[in-house]
């Protein structure tokens, strides 16, 4: 769960996962200033890949969000980029590690994160791709090159 002071704290077991992960698939409702360069940063440094589905909003967002890293999201390789009308209901993801794979949801609350549920179970990771697919379905391929 987030702290009221500290919001973003929640986010830390996630983004432990993100350091090590090999692949990433994930649903974007909100875009928090630093996950723009934390995708960007792990991109360019390891054999990461990440799909992502974001809401029109966020992805029109983007560009206004300033770039503080070595690397932006528009240079990064590896990135796919789909946008979806619909609204997404949560931050669905999942990682894929060397040894493992994790399923999540972040949940916000006034656009910051409210609490986070991580579980590695099969019927979890399972329940999460299918979740994740179906969004996957009606969502449409964008251009990272222009944010």
């Amino acid at each position: 769960m987030s702290k009221e002071h500290a919001p973003e704290q929640a986010l830390t077991p996630t983004i432990d996962i993100f350091e090590r992960a090999t692949h990433m698939r994930g649903l974007a409702p909100v875009v928090l200033n630093f996950y723009p360069n934390l995708i960007s940063n792990q991109l360019a440094e390891s054999d990461l890949t990440v799909e992502i589905i974001a809401e029109t909003d966020v992805v029109t967002t983007l560009p206004d969000i300033p770039n503080t890293g070595d690397v932006s999201l528009s240079d990064a390789e590896g990135l796919s980029l789909y946008e979806t009308d619909s609204d997404l209901p949560y931050a669905l993801w999942l990682m894929e590690t060397p040894t493992e794979t994790y399923a999540g949801i972040t949940v916000y609350d006034s656009g910051g994160p409210a609490g986070v549920l991580i579980n590695d179970t099969d019927a979890a990771v399972q329940w999460t791709e299918t979740q994740y697919e179906q969004f996957r379905e009606s969502a449409q391929l964008t251009s990272a090159s222009e944010l």
